[in-house]
């Protein structure tokens, strides 16, 4: 698998999600079709370098001029189980997996539900609960804050 050109993204799009201000940073990062590819985007601040782990491959993530923005365009026709790696601005490498690879996992009948106000079980939903996604174990989190610019989740896993 080989990289090809460099992914569009919308300056727009660019401009609110470095600013904190996308409605659905999932419409930006993470890995998403692109014409006949998938482009992948990381959002890495204070990094040197970066590359995507696919299989045994590395590939190099391009910098989006003058932002912590990264892509990747990949020749692949169907979407890649992958790894971020990246070498930050203290010369430490990190390797992780990125959290934008899994879709929002908050359903559809959970969402009605709870837009109907008869959601009898919504401390399920809302919170922090650890979880197993797409065989990668974490913590998913949502939270309802219909007036808030954004939400933050702080603790020592934070750089």
């Amino acid at each position: 698998m080989q990289p090809i050109s460099h992914a569009h993204t919308a300056t727009a799009d660019i401009t609110r999600l470095l600013a904190g201000q996308h409605h659905d940073p999932f419409e930006v990062l993470g890995c998403h079709r692109q014409g006949k590819h998938w482009v992948v985007r990381a959002l890495l601040p204070d990094t040197a370098e970066a590359t995507i782990l696919v299989g045994g491959s590395r590939l190099p993530l391009q910098r989006i001029t003058d932002t912590d923005l990264f892509t990747c365009q990949l020749t692949q026709d169907t979407p890649v189980r992958y790894q971020l790696r990246w070498r930050g601005t203290d010369g430490q490498w990190r390797q992780a997996e990125d959290p934008y690879r899994f879709s929002p996992v908050v359903g559809d009948l959970d969402l009605h539900l709870f837009g109907q106000g008869k959601h009898e079980h919504i401390y399920r939903v809302l919170g922090a609960h650890c979880c197993e996604h797409d065989g990668v174990p974490g913590v998913r989190f949502a939270t309802w804050a219909p007036n808030a610019r954004r939400v933050s989740v702080v603790g020592d896993f934070n750089q």
